[in-house]
């Protein structure tokens, strides 16, 4: 967004002008950027079939829902989970808490 707007609107790259992009992190992203490296770790722990399953469940949900999700609420994103996907978030789980289970 940041890049469209100083190159499209006025070219004009000054600090100023890019310390928009700053300013969206801080209040968009950094809050819950836990959520989301999680969410992306879940992913690389799963199989391809299951990213799959997540992608169909994704195209059925409606604009706000997927917003939602966006937003990291984790209601959201519990609706997106099966009984099975708890082997992953305790594979999570144990990345997580190498003092306790060792380096996994």
């Amino acid at each position: 967004m940041t890049a469209d707007r100083c190159l499209t609107r006025k070219i004009d790259t000054s600090a100023e002008e890019m310390r928009v992009y700053d300013d969206l992190w801080e209040e968009q992203v950094a809050p819950k950027q836990d959520r989301r490296l999680m969410m992306t770790r879940l992913l690389y722990l799963a199989p391809n079939e299951r990213y799959d399953l997540l992608m169909r469940d994704l195209n059925k949900l409606s604009r706000d829902t997927l917003s939602d999700i966006n937003d990291g609420s984790k209601r959201g994103i519990v609706k997106l989970l099966y009984p099975n996907d708890l082997s992953y978030l305790w594979k999570y789980w144990q990345e997580i808490q190498p003092g306790i289970f060792g380096a996994v």
